[in-house]
Protein backbone atom coordinates (compact mmCIF):
# COMPACT_ATOMS: atom_id res chain seq x y z
CA UNK A 1 0.00 0.00 0.00
CA UNK A 2 1.06 3.61 -0.40
CA UNK A 3 0.81 4.09 3.36
CA UNK A 4 3.02 1.03 3.99
CA UNK A 5 5.59 2.21 1.43
CA UNK A 6 5.70 5.64 3.07
CA UNK A 7 6.23 4.03 6.46
CA UNK A 8 9.14 1.97 5.13
CA UNK A 9 10.67 5.00 3.45
CA UNK A 10 10.52 7.01 6.69
CA UNK A 11 12.29 4.21 8.59
CA UNK A 12 14.92 3.79 5.88
CA UNK A 13 15.64 7.52 5.97
CA UNK A 14 15.72 7.73 9.77
CA UNK A 15 17.60 4.60 10.90
CA UNK A 16 20.96 5.25 9.20
CA UNK A 17 21.33 8.33 11.43
CA UNK A 18 21.29 6.01 14.45
CA UNK A 19 24.43 4.06 15.17
CA UNK A 20 24.66 0.50 13.92
CA UNK A 21 21.57 0.27 11.72
CA UNK A 22 21.54 -1.22 8.24
CA UNK A 23 18.32 -1.14 6.21
CA UNK A 24 16.90 -3.01 3.23
CA UNK A 25 19.42 -5.87 3.22
CA UNK A 26 18.76 -8.24 0.31
CA UNK A 27 19.78 -11.88 0.19
CA UNK A 28 19.96 -14.68 -2.33
CA UNK A 29 20.95 -18.19 -1.30
CA UNK A 30 20.88 -21.25 -3.53
CA UNK A 31 19.48 -24.33 -1.82
CA UNK A 32 18.99 -27.60 -3.70
CA UNK A 33 18.97 -25.77 -7.04
CA UNK A 34 16.42 -23.18 -5.91
CA UNK A 35 17.35 -19.56 -5.30
CA UNK A 36 15.86 -18.43 -1.99
CA UNK A 37 15.62 -14.63 -1.79
CA UNK A 38 14.54 -12.03 0.73
CA UNK A 39 14.96 -8.44 1.85
CA UNK A 40 14.92 -7.62 5.53
CA UNK A 41 13.87 -4.21 6.80
CA UNK A 42 16.55 -3.42 9.38
CA UNK A 43 19.37 -4.95 11.39
CA UNK A 44 21.39 -3.38 14.18
CA UNK A 45 25.04 -4.50 14.11
CA UNK A 46 25.64 -3.33 17.69
CA UNK A 47 22.64 -4.80 19.53
CA UNK A 48 22.33 -7.64 16.97
CA UNK A 49 18.60 -7.06 16.67
CA UNK A 50 16.45 -7.70 13.63
CA UNK A 51 13.47 -5.34 13.24
CA UNK A 52 10.74 -5.48 10.60
CA UNK A 53 7.90 -3.11 9.93
CA UNK A 54 4.39 -4.39 9.52
CA UNK A 55 1.26 -2.46 8.75
CA UNK A 56 -1.87 -4.44 9.47
CA UNK A 57 -5.37 -4.31 10.84
CA UNK A 58 -5.87 -4.15 14.57
CA UNK A 59 -6.50 -7.91 14.62
CA UNK A 60 -3.57 -8.78 12.32
CA UNK A 61 -1.05 -9.94 14.93
CA UNK A 62 -3.54 -12.40 16.41
CA UNK A 63 -3.32 -14.53 13.26
CA UNK A 64 -0.06 -13.36 11.63
CA UNK A 65 2.48 -13.92 14.43
CA UNK A 66 3.36 -17.39 13.13
CA UNK A 67 4.00 -16.03 9.61
CA UNK A 68 6.05 -13.14 11.01
CA UNK A 69 8.09 -15.58 13.11
CA UNK A 70 8.86 -17.79 10.10
CA UNK A 71 9.82 -14.83 7.89
CA UNK A 72 12.03 -13.15 10.47
CA UNK A 73 13.81 -16.37 11.42
CA UNK A 74 14.55 -16.90 7.72
CA UNK A 75 16.19 -13.46 7.75
CA UNK A 76 18.12 -14.46 10.87
CA UNK A 77 19.28 -17.58 9.02
CA UNK A 78 20.37 -15.44 6.04
CA UNK A 79 22.37 -13.16 8.34
CA UNK A 80 24.07 -16.17 9.94
CA UNK A 81 25.38 -17.06 6.46
CA UNK A 82 27.23 -13.72 6.61
CA UNK A 83 28.57 -14.44 10.11
CA UNK A 84 26.14 -11.98 11.70
CA UNK A 85 24.41 -12.96 14.91
CA UNK A 86 20.84 -12.10 15.83
CA UNK A 87 20.02 -11.98 19.55
CA UNK A 88 16.46 -10.63 19.31
CA UNK A 89 13.76 -10.27 16.68
CA UNK A 90 11.05 -7.62 16.74
CA UNK A 91 8.22 -6.49 14.52
CA UNK A 92 7.11 -2.88 14.73
CA UNK A 93 3.38 -3.10 14.01
CA UNK A 94 1.40 -0.09 12.84
CA UNK A 95 -2.38 -0.49 13.05
CA UNK A 96 -3.98 1.17 10.06
CA UNK A 97 -7.54 0.96 11.44
CA UNK A 98 -6.90 1.87 15.10
CA UNK A 99 -9.65 4.02 16.65
CA UNK A 100 -9.64 5.91 19.94
CA UNK A 101 -13.34 5.16 20.47
CA UNK A 102 -12.64 1.41 20.20
CA UNK A 103 -9.76 1.72 22.69
CA UNK A 104 -12.12 3.31 25.20
CA UNK A 105 -14.65 0.47 24.79
CA UNK A 106 -12.31 -2.55 24.72
CA UNK A 107 -9.72 -3.17 27.44
CA UNK A 108 -7.82 -5.61 25.16
CA UNK A 109 -7.41 -2.95 22.49
CA UNK A 110 -3.90 -1.46 22.01
CA UNK A 111 -3.30 1.82 23.82
CA UNK A 112 -1.84 3.47 20.71
CA UNK A 113 -1.83 2.58 16.97
CA UNK A 114 1.68 1.14 17.27
CA UNK A 115 3.11 -1.89 19.02
CA UNK A 116 6.51 -3.57 19.26
CA UNK A 117 6.24 -7.36 19.40
CA UNK A 118 9.21 -9.57 20.23
CA UNK A 119 9.17 -12.82 18.27
CA UNK A 120 10.45 -16.26 19.16
CA UNK A 121 14.09 -16.75 18.18
CA UNK A 122 14.69 -20.11 16.51
CA UNK A 123 17.83 -22.17 16.26
CA UNK A 124 19.20 -21.93 12.69
CA UNK A 125 18.89 -25.70 12.22
CA UNK A 126 15.12 -25.45 12.78
CA UNK A 127 14.88 -22.66 10.20
CA UNK A 128 16.98 -24.51 7.64
CA UNK A 129 14.88 -27.65 8.12
CA UNK A 130 11.74 -25.58 7.48
CA UNK A 131 13.27 -23.97 4.35
CA UNK A 132 14.43 -27.29 2.90
CA UNK A 133 11.06 -28.89 3.67
CA UNK A 134 9.21 -26.09 1.90
CA UNK A 135 11.50 -26.34 -1.13
CA UNK A 136 10.98 -30.11 -1.27
CA UNK A 137 7.21 -29.62 -1.04
CA UNK A 138 7.20 -27.05 -3.85
CA UNK A 139 9.45 -29.12 -6.11
CA UNK A 140 7.31 -32.23 -5.63
CA UNK A 141 4.27 -30.47 -7.09
CA UNK A 142 4.59 -31.01 -10.81
CA UNK A 143 3.55 -28.11 -13.00
CA UNK A 144 0.17 -28.63 -14.61
CA UNK A 145 -0.52 -28.03 -18.26
CA UNK A 146 -3.50 -26.20 -19.75
CA UNK A 147 -5.62 -29.36 -19.94
CA UNK A 148 -4.93 -30.19 -16.28
CA UNK A 149 -5.96 -26.72 -15.16
CA UNK A 150 -9.35 -26.97 -16.84
CA UNK A 151 -10.07 -30.71 -16.50
CA UNK A 152 -12.15 -30.44 -13.34
CA UNK A 153 -14.26 -27.72 -14.96
CA UNK A 154 -14.80 -29.45 -18.32
CA UNK A 155 -17.58 -31.72 -16.99
CA UNK A 156 -19.28 -28.72 -15.42
CA UNK A 157 -18.98 -26.71 -18.63
CA UNK A 158 -20.37 -29.61 -20.73
CA UNK A 159 -23.36 -30.11 -18.45
CA UNK A 160 -24.03 -26.38 -18.33
CA UNK A 161 -24.00 -26.11 -22.11
CA UNK A 162 -26.32 -29.10 -22.49
CA UNK A 163 -29.00 -27.55 -20.27
CA UNK A 164 -28.92 -24.19 -22.02
CA UNK A 165 -31.53 -23.67 -24.77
Amino acid sequence: TAQGSSLHEAYENYLPYNEGWDTEISFAEEIEGVTFVGTLDSYNRISEELVSLKQTSIWGPSYKIEDYTIQENCYKWFLSKQDKEVKKIFVDVFYRNWKLADKNRNRNYPEIPFEVIELELWDNSKTEKLIRGKIKELLSNRPCNRADRWSKFSALISSTISVLP
